[in-house]
């Protein structure tokens, strides 16, 4: 059972680069765990995407109901005032954004502190590197996004990714050369 970042669920959402490495682990340990507030996150870039005419609303829709699905099967940490406590220190103690200080929190919670050998996906440096300092194993893509976040709007192309297949002939091409590129990695916590 791994915890799940919301930036490592779109891509199991929407056909982009990052898709194989996603759909990858998580054919390996399909038991995910993600935050409350992850399908709100997921739900914004999907309207942002759609806003921006890079997404129609078809393809909304079908990224919504591939969320939908994931939510059924996942293990969903609610908001409580451990999630809260535990993120107004993450703050102080790391450079994070208000979401991805939930987003720790609440794997924080689920895990325990500390993390004894608990996995949390993320495709988010910024978010890899705090969830290392807490003691996680982080398990991520093995290339650098161009930012800190990872640029949706670049990559999404409008396809619902489906989990252990690629969409689309051409999609594929792309993903399968992007595959070779950027696989999942796992790095080890910083000592």
């Amino acid at each position: 059972m791994r915890f799940w970042d919301s930036s490592a669920i779109i891509p199991l959402c929407l056909s982009q680069p990052a898709s194989p490495a996603a759909q990858a682990l998580l054919r390996e340990d399909p038991a995910m765990v993600a935050w409350w507030g992850s399908p709100v996150e997921c739900w914004s870039a999907f309207a942002r995407l759609r806003r921006e005419g890079v997404l129609d609303e078809t393809a909304v829709q079908a990224a919504t109901e591939r969320l939908d699905t994931l939510r059924q099967a996942w293990v969903e940490v609610l908001p409580t005032e451990q999630v809260r406590t535990h993120a107004a220190r993450l703050l102080r103690t790391h450079p994070l954004r208000a979401a991805d200080a939930l987003q720790l929190a609440a794997a924080l919670v689920w895990a325990g502190t500390p993390p004894q050998g608990a996995s949390l996906v993320t495709f988010d440096r910024r978010l890899a590197q705090a969830a290392r300092s807490e003691g996680f194993q982080v398990l991520e893509m093995a290339c650098a996004p161009a930012s800190d976040r990872h640029d949706f709007q670049s990559e999404a192309t409008g396809s619902p990714a489906q989990v252990g297949e690629n969409a689309g002939s051409e999609s594929a091409k792309s993903n399968a050369d992007t595959h070779q590129r950027c696989r999942p990695g796992r790095r080890p916590p910083r000592t």
